[in-house]
């Protein structure tokens, strides 16, 4: 239930200003060329964010290799997804701190789990013999292999 809650505040995270935004450019549908973007300046016509810059005349312009021959039905400067003649562009963030924080909770929650589980007949077994002896009797208990290995002696 926790683990829930913080992977719905990660949700709400805004992406990272450090993360690379990458355009990727598909013609023909087979053709694939990723392309890093650079944030436009302030006060330029692409001032809303690096994925302003990936349209799908951006694609034919600098996916040269992969788009030789493509041509677009109506050129335009659309930002919007999808297919247009022979040329898709896809706007996308890589190495986010929200994508490096789900994965962080995941490895966490996965390694808690793994300690549960191997530790689960143990700690059965020990709270049996606080129960049974007392917590003076449990350290003994849990002291005296140690005890044993070093040559000191419990009593």
């Amino acid at each position: 239930m926790l683990a829930l809650a913080l992977l719905a505040l990660l949700a709400l995270l805004p992406p990272s200003r450090a993360s690379t935004w990458l355009c990727k450019c598909t013609c023909f549908g087979t053709n694939t060329t990723i392309l890093p973007l650079m944030a436009p300046a302030a006060g330029s016509a692409g001032a809303a964010g690096p994925c302003s810059m990936c349209t799908r005349a951006f694609c034919l312009e600098h996916a040269a290799d992969a788009c030789q021959g493509a041509t677009l039905q109506t050129p335009s400067q659309d930002t919007g997804t999808g297919w247009e003649g022979e040329v898709w562009s896809r706007c996308f963030q890589r190495n986010s701190s929200k994508d490096q924080s789900i994965v962080s909770l995941y490895l966490f929650v996965l390694l808690a789990l793994l300690l549960v589980s191997l530790l689960r007949g143990r700690v059965a077994g020990w709270v049996e013999q606080i129960r049974n002896r007392g917590p003076s009797g449990f350290v003994r208990e849990v002291a005296q292999p140690w005890m044993r290995r070093t040559g000191m002696s419990g009593h």
